[in-house]
């Protein structure tokens, strides 16, 4: 059916088989094994009563009439947004910038234009292996549902969790132009949530991780995740977001480096077992939520690469309980096509972010006046405030520029006044104090 390019040595065929019985049956083939007699009828047979007589010869001849008619095909291996095709990748279909959403066929095969896409997760082959692709699975375009569209959402939200929204929202929508702010500033910040059990920072996470279809599981990091193991979730979806949970300042050292490394866009390098010197790096292709009870103090230079947002334990009003069970009966239709609605303003972002970005750091630097608050601090915030500057007057906010400013320089302010008590020469001197 098609010939798979995945852009390496290796590549594949999408093969469909039918025996005499009229069984038949769909196959992910290594081209290795496509051309070689042995390993055809190995194939084959793993899958039952599919048995192939003919020699070496035959087989030749069979590749040369099949590969006549198949069709080259481009394997999306990251889900999320293709900077070549210029689309956001679901593991149900595409959504193409400005056009709606196209769905896979059975095999998984997206046909746009003069180009086809291949895109595995819940295709005929692997709809029932749910051992693979079990967080892909989960990456998919949810139909929109009718009167609930990205005003009533946000309005909702900020309804459930207060002033807190104006971060989260902006972070999220940040995150789904994340290539473009790497691109052209380096860096891009982390959305840090800290409290006690049952304060509702959990509950934020979810609630920003289901615009992404199925909620994805969060990354435990008091159990036994690794530095590999964590870091290679953020090379699967590309402007999406990674929810990193159980933050300790215990953590091993390993941990605090990678997190200031996804802050700033660098991947994890390991050598390969070559004799050339190569290495591999694991990219970095999403934003990243932490959250946890401790505060992220232990290093300086983690902290400033985070917004705090501070939950408080038992504090909810009756509203805000209804307001909550309304979200969450949402959040379980799945709200991705709201994300898909809003890459439509990728253009807008592209042309104008950066020199908007200066103005408004700039502004900013005058607003909280201020030389002792360090410059990344005042650049996290800034970031997402020209996302709402630059968005305000075609997406209905449920806040205005001027609280969103007013609500995100008090809490760098905040946060500023706990880093100042926390840095490497307060802790010496509370030491001495101490003595």
């Amino acid at each position: 059916l098609y010939h798979v390019n995945t852009g390496e040595e290796q590549a594949f065929r999408l093969i469909a088989v039918k025996n005499v019985y009229g069984f038949e049956c769909f196959i992910n083939m290594n081209t290795d094994d496509f051309v070689s007699l042995g390993p055809f009828k190995k194939v084959l047979a793993r899958r039952g009563d599919y048995v192939f007589k003919g020699t070496d010869s035959d087989l030749s001849r069979l590749q040369e009439f099949l590969q006549k008619e198949e069709v080259s095909t481009t394997h999306i291996r990251t889900l999320g947004w293709q900077k070549r095709g210029k689309f956001y990748a679901f593991a149900n279909g595409i959504v193409p910038l400005g056009k709606e959403f196209i769905p896979i066929d059975e095999y998984g095969i997206i046909h746009m234009e003069t180009k086809n896409y291949f895109i595995p997760a819940v295709s005929k082959m692997y709809v029932e292996k749910d051992e693979m692709f079990v967080n892909e699975k989960k990456f998919t375009y949810c139909k929109p549902i009718e009167g609930f569209d990205f005003k009533t959402w946000a309005q909702l939200f900020h309804d459930t969790y207060g002033e807190k929204c104006i971060a989260a929202i902006l972070f999220y929508i940040g995150s789904l132009f994340r290539d473009i702010i790497m691109k052209q500033l380096q860096r891009y910040p982390i959305l840090c949530l800290f409290g006690p059990p049952g304060a509702g920072k959990g509950q934020l996470a979810e609630s920003v991780m289901s615009m992404f279809g199925e909620k994805q599981d969060q990354i435990m990091l008091g159990g036994a995740s690794t530095v590999v193991g964590f870091m290679r979730k953020f090379a699967q979806f590309s402007n999406a977001i990674v929810w990193l949970d159980e933050y300790k300042n215990n953590l091993p050292f390993k941990f605090i480096e990678s997190f200031k490394n996804i802050y700033d866009g660098k991947g994890y390098e390991r050598g390969k077992m070559t004799n050339d010197f190569t290495t591999e790096s694991t990219p970095i292709h999403s934003s990243a939520i932490l959250s946890g009870q401790d505060m992220p103090t232990v290093e300086p230079a983690l902290f400033m690469r985070v917004i705090l947002l501070s939950f408080e334990d038992g504090k909810f009003t009756n509203d805000q309980r209804n307001n909550f069970q309304a979200l969450k009966e949402y959040e379980s239709h799945g709200l991705s096509y709201i994300t898909s609605q809003l890459l439509n303003h990728r253009t807008v972002i592209e042309k104008e972010y950066k020199d908007r970005f200066n103005l408004i750091f700039k502004q900013t630097i005058k607003d909280v006046a201020n030389v002792e608050v360090d410059d990344r601090m005042i650049v996290n915030i800034s970031m997402l405030l020209t996302f709402l500057n630059l968005l305000q007057d075609v997406l209905p906010f449920p806040f205005t520029y001027a609280d969103a400013k007013a609500w995100l320089i008090n809490n760098m302010m905040t946060q500023h006044v706990i880093l100042s008590g926390n840095n490497d020469v307060a802790k010496f001197w509370g030491v001495i104090e101490s003595m």
